[in-house]
């Protein structure tokens, strides 16, 4: 790889950005919505019906973005790393293949719940449904990351895909995803909450800054947890990731390295002045999710950039945790 990155590079990065947004939003939807039609129809606040309405139709955006990215992604991605993602599409095709069917299950509950005139308990099923459909979706990319990313599960999931999910990459992979997801939902909350301090909102003043501060908690607590999570992941890795962006040479990724750091405590001090009604909340909630996708793309960056110094230290521990005959066969190894 050249030692600045080409426009690819940076398309890879900004699609697998939208992608990984769109399909935290996935999640998080299904759950706020179901969320707030409870709550809202057993308290008779119309505001918090209201917002599960508008969650609904934006993520009918957010599922089209999720396939189009995703796949974007995906085929970059492939450009790039072909032995490493087709070897583990392979291995991993039962599970993969089940996607589509969980993104369409998702779409059909959320076109039932607008089309059906039942009880508000029966759409919060629908979208309690919905959200298990956008984990299973979840878990099938956590589930490909973590055999892209580490050729010593390859033997194990040869036995079986489905052992992948057992697998401690993939478990540090959904936790991560959950939590973002939450951090993802929030920002949505928020945003959605700033609509009622416009005159064409049309909505209660005091009404949209409750879901603001209602959006926001979920978020600084979900961020919190992210951060004590990469940070175990990163002494559980030796810091092996952190040596590799400091000793690569390459200041942009340096850069992007200390803008994560940046983004993460400007993300909490953000949310916690929301909380602590500091400032415009408003305006705070359109920073806190510009900030939130800065701070994604330069994650993204730098595990994309950086991927090939990390995938060199594990391919030497895979060669010796693994027995010869079974990397022998497997699919894509040189």
């Amino acid at each position: 790889m050249s030692y600045y990155p080409g426009p690819g590079d940076w398309l890879l990065s900004l699609s697998a950005t939208i992608g990984v947004l769109s399909l935290c939003a996935l999640v998080a939807v299904p759950w706020l919505a179901a969320h707030l039609k409870f709550w809202g129809e057993r308290e008779g606040r119309k505001s918090d019906l209201a917002a599960a309405g508008l969650l609904g139709r934006w993520g009918k955006f957010c599922l089209a973005a999720a396939f189009f990215f995703g796949a974007l992604s995906f085929h970059l991605a492939s450009a790039r790393y072909p032995s490493e993602l087709f070897s583990a599409a392979i291995l991993l095709a039962p599970v993969l293949a089940a996607v589509p069917l969980f993104l369409a299950a998702w779409g059909g509950f959320f076109r039932i719940s607008e089309n059906s005139s039942s009880r508000t308990g029966d759409g919060v099923l629908r979208d309690v449904a919905a959200g298990i459909a956008a984990l299973a979706v979840a878990a099938a990319s956590a589930g490909l990351f973590a055999a892209a990313t580490h050729k010593s599960l390859w033997p194990q999931i040869r036995q079986g895909p489905f052992l992948v999910f057992g697998s401690y990459p993939f478990l540090y992979g959904m936790a991560f995803a959950v939590l973002a997801s939450a951090v993802t939902g929030g920002v949505l909350v928020m945003l959605i909450g700033r609509r009622s301090f416009r005159w064409e909102g049309g909505g209660s003043v005091p009404q949209g800054a409750r879901l603001i501060r209602m959006g926001a908690l979920p978020a600084l607590l979900a961020t919190i947890l992210l951060a004590l999570l990469a940070s175990v992941w990163g002494l559980l890795e030796g810091l092996t990731p952190i040596r590799a962006v400091i000793f690569s040479g390459r200041p942009l990724l340096l850069f992007m390295g200390v803008f994560v750091v940046a983004g993460v405590v400007g993300l909490i001090e953000l949310l916690v002045s929301i909380l602590k009604w500091k400032g415009s909340a408003p305006r705070a909630s359109v920073v806190v999710a510009a900030l939130m996708f800065a701070t994604l793309f330069c994650l993204v960056s730098v595990l994309i950039w950086n991927a090939p110094a990390r995938a060199r230290g594990q391919e030497g521990a895979a060669i010796l945790k693994a027995p010869a005959a079974a990397i022998g066969v497997m699919p894509g190894a040189k």
